[in-house]
């Protein structure tokens, strides 16, 4: 079991789950008078999980050979979870995910839907294309905190949106600098990564304009 929580990234998973409780409780103007976690908001949440663990999973199942390389002593597909029951886990989760999303709105459906298949794409085709896979997988972190919008009517979207891009620029430099710790593995399979495509200092100067960018963020949030 305790791979299995390693598998779904379980510490980023609780991430998730207490910045979408903390959006929904200090952004959404009806919470200031009544602190009321809504049925809407628990299958968003729980919506949200299930998709994340389902990529966390094909991104796993999809990595073997390179994790071999990077990181072998974090190695689980396989090694201690076999592939088909990987495989499974992942459709499942996407499945129940989508029609959690459902029950909140047709919408929120489609785009857990949408959701499900560009972690799919980014797992299988784009997350070694130069610099496409930290833009698509740092755009799905940050709309974790976004899609806390479905379960209220009465949010402060000016606010949420803010804290969204603020979360957008800090999962991009952290892919970026994840691509840098596993640049070995990466060039043994010819992945077109950024420091293996510019190399580390012009790298480090992305990372160091997209810091300053955050930092500039946060001056003229007032």
């Amino acid at each position: 079991m305790g791979h299995f929580f390693d598998l779904i990234r379980w510490k980023n998973i609780l991430i998730i789950i207490f910045t979408q409780i903390f959006a929904f409780i200090f952004l959404d103007q009806s919470q200031c008078f009544n602190w009321q976690i809504t049925h809407g908001f628990i299958y968003v949440v729980l919506s949200t999980v299930l998709l994340a663990s389902a990529g966390y999973m094909i991104n796993d199942y999809s990595d073997i050979r390179i994790d071999v390389i990077n990181k072998p002593e974090k190695l689980i597909v396989d090694k201690y979870i076999p592939r088909r029951i990987v495989l499974a886990l992942h459709l499942t989760f996407n499945f129940a995910g989508v029609v959690l999303g459902a029950l909140v709105s047709y919408k929120f459906g489609i785009l857990n839907l949408c959701i499900a298949f560009v972690l799919w794409q980014y797992s299988v085709r784009f997350k070694y294309q130069f610099f496409t896979g930290n833009l698509l997988v740092s755009l799905l972190m940050a709309l974790t905190l976004m899609v806390v919008a479905f379960a209220t009517n009465s949010m402060l979207l000016l606010w949420l949106i803010f804290y969204t891009v603020f979360a957008f620029l800090t999962g991009l430099i952290r892919e970026i600098t994840k691509d840098i710790e596993d640049m070995e593995g990466d060039a043994v399979f010819n992945a077109k990564t950024l420091p293996n495509t510019l190399g580390i200092p012009r790298t480090k100067i992305v990372i160091y304009y997209l810091m300053f960018l955050k930092i500039m963020l946060l001056l003229n949030s007032d």
